[in-house]
C-alpha cells in the first residue's frame, strides 16, 4: 500500500465538495441517499465509479446521517473527514504511511482516503451527471375540503424542479412530502386550470380561492404565481367572478436553522 500525500488528501477533499453539488440531481438543496442510489444506476464514467459513490456516501452518512442532508453540511463533513484523515499522520512528515492508513476507523475517512486517487486523474467537468429521474406525481383528487383539494392541485401539477425544497429535518413532520414553495409557471398553470374547469363551478371557486390565499405570504407550503402565468389564473378568476382575487409572487420562505 503506497504512502499518500496529505496535499493529495486536501485536493481530493476539494473536489469532493464540487462533486457534491453536481450530485443534488433533484436540485432541492440537498442530498439523499436516494440520489446515490440514482447515480449508481444511471450515471456514467467516473461518477458512477464505487469510490466515487462511497466517497459521496461516507461524506453524507458521517455523523449517522439518514435523511436528506444540506449540501452546506455534507461539505462540512466532508471537512471534518480530511481533518481526521490528515491527523492521522502522526510523524508529520506530510505522508500517510501504511501503517497509518490502517489506523483509520470510520467508513467515511476510508472513502475518502479511497477517492485520493480517483482525484489524482479527474476535474470537476469529467463527473458529468445524468438528467433528474421522472417525477411520480400523485393524481389530482377532487374530493376534500378545499384546502385539501387545492394541496392535491399543486402535488399533481406542480414540477418538482421548479419548486423550493427544504430537507426532511427542516420540514414541519406533517408537512413532508411537500415542497416549501410550490412555483407555477404556463404549463403548470394551465394543466391546473384545465383540471379545475373539470368541477362543479361551486367547486372550481372554492379551490381557487384557496389557491390564491396559497400566494399571499411566503410560508412552507406557499405557492407562487410567475409573472407570465398570472394572466391565465387573472383570466379564470374573472371568468368566475372573482376578478377581486390576487395571484402572488412570494419569495421563497427562509428554512429555520438546524
Amino acid at each position: 500500500m503506497p504512502g499518500i500525500k496529505l496535499t493529495d488528501v486536501t485536493k481530493a477533499a476539494s473536489l469532493l465538495k464540487k462533486v457534491v453539488d453536481r450530485a443534488d440531481v433533484m436540485k432541492d438543496g440537498a442530498l439523499s441517499r436516494e440520489e446515490i442510489s440514482y447515480l449508481r444506476e444511471a450515471a456514467k464514467g467516473v461518477t458512477k465509479d464505487p469510490k466515487t459513490l462511497a466517497a459521496l456516501q461516507g461524506a453524507h452518512g458521517f455523523g449517522r446521517a439518514t435523511g436528506p442532508q444540506p449540501l452546506a453540511d455534507v461539505k462540512k463533513s466532508i471537512d471534518d473527514l480530511k481533518a481526521r484523515v490528515r491527523a492521522a499522520d502522526k510523524d508529520g512528515d506530510g505522508v500517510l504511511s501504511e501503517a497509518e492508513q490502517k489506523k483509520l476507523k470510520t467508513a467515511g475517512e476510508k472513502s475518502l482516503l479511497g477517492f485520493v486517487g480517483v482525484a489524482k486523474n479527474h476535474q470537476v467537468s469529467d463527473f458529468t451527471m445524468p438528467p433528474p429521474p421522472p417525477e411520480n406525481r400523485p393524481r389530482f383528487k377532487w374530493n376534500g375540503s378545499p384546502p385539501e383539494v387545492a394541496q392535491s392541485l399543486l402535488a399533481a401539477f406542480s414540477i418538482r424542479s421548479n419548486d423550493n425544497h427544504w430537507p426532511m429535518w427542516g420540514t414541519p413532520y406533517e408537512q413532508r412530502g411537500m415542497s416549501a414553495r410550490y412555483v407555477i409557471d404556463v404549463s403548470e398553470a394551465k394543466e391546473m386550470v384545465q383540471a379545475l374547469k373539470n368541477l362543479y363551478p361551486a367547486r372550481q371557486k372554492s379551490v381557487l380561492t384557496e389557491l390564491a390565499g396559497r400566494t399571499e405570504v411566503s410560508v412552507f407550503g406557499c405557492a407562487a404565481v410567475t409573472p407570465k402565468a398570472k394572466p391565465l389564473f387573472d383570466a379564470y378568476a374573472k371568468s368566475l367572478g372573482l376578478s377581486s382575487l390576487k395571484f402572488k409572487n412570494p419569495a421563497a420562505p427562509i428554512m429555520p436553522n438546524p
